[in-house]
């Protein structure tokens, strides 16, 4: 985030953002030219995690889900919160009504398997909107599973709260929930499934479409096995989409033919195995040849409950493979997306997130200029702690001035918050920084004595105060014999990523929630 806020996916699918863009029709996601469905991990990834727990969502973000499907109910004091079956213990170690408890009296049950060591909270719909918020950087698509009717204002709130209404679906099982959201919600993207996947409750005659249309249905769903060609086509002559729901296991046959039948929106909970059957998902890329200019150094940070930490240097004679970079796929630094995902699409053999980014979250804080070319210049005319590479190939980092912050003196450029050390000195942290304190993960960017470029992250998580402070981070690139260097984002933004593959431990939302959050600007290493 901001430096002046409070504080602070594995996604191996470049074509995400172009699939998401292409595929709106009307507001609707909509395989109009028969390209891959959207792949929705239905209450997370179903592997290890519990479902419907933060990290299982998680880890269907970060292996190939474009979305995430989640159970709503509400709490006693009109709480959205995450829960599949109507009684609690069908799904924690509580028993009742979800609706009969507070949020505090759901807080106490424990969403993970009974043989497990490990508590798992029940998450709210505004903890899984940050989420998604933190991990995509886009607002959807989502969808939500009301399992009772009476939940449409408790959504609104949590939506309006984050701002992620666009994008977001409501899959209605009864009449009386889908004309609740006609009503409540207007603005939300319907679509009506039958009340289970091993029949198929749509209408496929013509009369039905034309109706569903009418009452401002988005789409239809149903089990995969139930559905057929003439769904397909009377659906998307209506300019609907088709959802296809998975609870069960099936075989990769059935998956194969829905994707070439030309599905919309495939919702399953092996989300892993849907987008590779969709041949959405890439193989990781091989690892880099031995790069005699690039050198990592994995380290242990002494700080209180010692931190990992990981050090890359850049020889200078190849300093022309560093650059600092807007997201892939939004050059103008509008938007934000995960460091692997950029690190992938630009062919880096390294890279970090870099920049903060505005509290809205959908644009670059402060100046960029990459490869050449002006992406981010705000106004001001003062100094500010930044790094550069010059024309002429020098790498420079401290206090420099704005007014030569563009591409006619920078190849590169990146603003950052605080002048760590200079000269091989520790800089004491500016007392007016309200974070100087703070325990949290960290990114920095320097220059070694000799010229070489230096990027540092060290690991934390802010929920516990773990993680070097400012000043630690200070000794810690003294230390290392960092001749300058600058802090950039940190916090749930700390992401290095080694031949595409995260090498770190980020955290996107602060919390133990293993997860990489999207960022603005990237630090990236070209591959040889």
């Amino acid at each position: 985030y901001s430096p002046k806020a409070s504080s602070e996916m594995r996604l191996g699918v470049l074509c995400v953002a172009a699939l998401l863009l292409a595929s709106q029709v009307e507001g609707v996601y909509y395989n109009v030219n028969n390209t891959r469905p959207i792949i929705i991990g239905l209450r997370g990834a179903g592997g290890s995690a519990a479902p419907n727990t933060l990290q299982s969502y998680a880890d269907a973000l970060a292996n190939g889900a474009h979305g995430v499907a989640a159970d709503v109910q509400v709490t006693s004091d009109d709480v959205a919160v995450l829960v599949q079956g109507d009684d609690l213990s069908s799904s924690t170690n509580c028993s009742g009504t979800v609706g009969f408890h507070t949020l505090a009296q759901l807080r106490r049950c424990n969403a993970c398997p009974a043989d497990s060591d490990r508590f798992c909270a029940v998450p709210t719909l505004s903890q899984l909107l940050d989420l998604v918020f933190m991990m995509r950087g886009v607002a959807g698509p989502l969808v939500l599973y009301p399992r009772v009717a009476g939940t449409s204002a408790a959504v609104l709130t949590a939506l309006d709260q984050t701002g992620m209404g666009p994008g977001t679906w409501v899959a209605a099982s009864t009449d009386t929930i889908s004309a609740e959201y006609a009503k409540q919600a207007p603005g939300l993207l319907r679509v009506r499934v039958s009340p289970d996947t091993t029949t198929c409750a749509i209408n496929a005659s013509i009369a039905f479409w034309t109706s569903a249309r009418t009452v401002g249905l988005a789409g239809v769903g149903c089990g995969i096995p139930q559905l057929t060609t003439t769904i397909l086509a009377r659906a998307h002559t209506q300019h609907m989409a088709v959802v296809g729901w998975v609870e069960q296991s099936l075989s990769n046959t059935s998956l194969a033919a829905a994707v070439a039948d030309g599905i919309d929106m495939l919702i399953t909970t092996t989300p892993v195995v849907a987008a590779l059957v969709a041949g959405i998902t890439r193989a990781p890329p091989p690892p880099s040849p031995a790069d005699p200019a690039v050198t990592v150094h994995r380290f242990t940070a002494q700080v209180p409950r010692a931190a990992g930490g990981i050090m890359v240097t850049v020889q200078r004679a190849s300093i022309s493979r560093v650059h600092t970079l807007p997201p892939f796929l939004f050059p103008a630094c509008d938007g934000r997306a995960p460091v692997t995902w950029s690190a992938q699409g630009y062919g880096c053999s390294v890279a970090t997130n870099a920049g903060f980014f505005n509290e809205r979250g959908d644009r670059c804080e402060g100046r960029l200029v990459a490869r050449g070319r002006d992406v981010s210049q705000p106004p001001g005319d003062s100094t500010e702690a930044a790094f550069g590479i010059t024309h002429n190939g020098v790498a420079v980092a401290g206090m420099l001035a704005t007014a030569n912050a563009t591409a006619r003196f920078y190849q590169e450029y990146i603003s950052g918050s605080n002048v760590l050390v200079s000269e091989g000195k520790v800089v004491p942290c500016n007392p007016t920084f309200t974070s100087c304190e703070e325990r949290a993960p960290r990114t920095t960017l320097g220059v070694m004595s000799n010229g070489d470029v230096a990027v540092v992250s060290v690991d934390g998580l802010e929920a516990t105060r773990l993680g070097p402070t400012l000043p630690e981070m200070s000794n810690i690139l003294a230390s290392l014999k960092v001749w300058t260097a600058i802090n950039l984002d940190g916090g749930g933004s700390t992401t290095t990523t080694l031949d595409g593959q995260i090498a770190n431990s980020p955290t996107c939302i602060d919390t133990e929630v293993a997860c990489e959050r999207a960022a603005t600007s990237i630090v990236c290493v070209d591959a040889l």
